[in-house]
């Protein structure tokens, strides 16, 4: 696999991560407002994990999103 090859599929992952993730993120925030269950514009912590089985490695990250009108 060449490293252009490589760059790209990553890439394809990390794309298709992001676009369900925003979808998912959006939609549940949205619900939980409608809901009751947030207030519009509360502050929600948000954790994330990508893990690689084979090389047991994981990336984490955290951080703060503002729930919607």
């Amino acid at each position: 696999m060449s490293d252009e090859e490589f760059t790209t599929s990553i890439r394809k992952f990390l794309k298709h991560l992001g676009v369900t993730g925003h979808q998912l993120i959006e939609d549940e925030l949205r619900k939980a407002v409608k809901d009751g269950k947030i207030d519009t514009g509360s502050k929600v912590e948000v954790d994330a994990e990508i893990t690689i089985k084979n090389l047991n490695v994981s990336h984490k990250l955290n951080g703060t999103l503002t729930a919607p009108d």
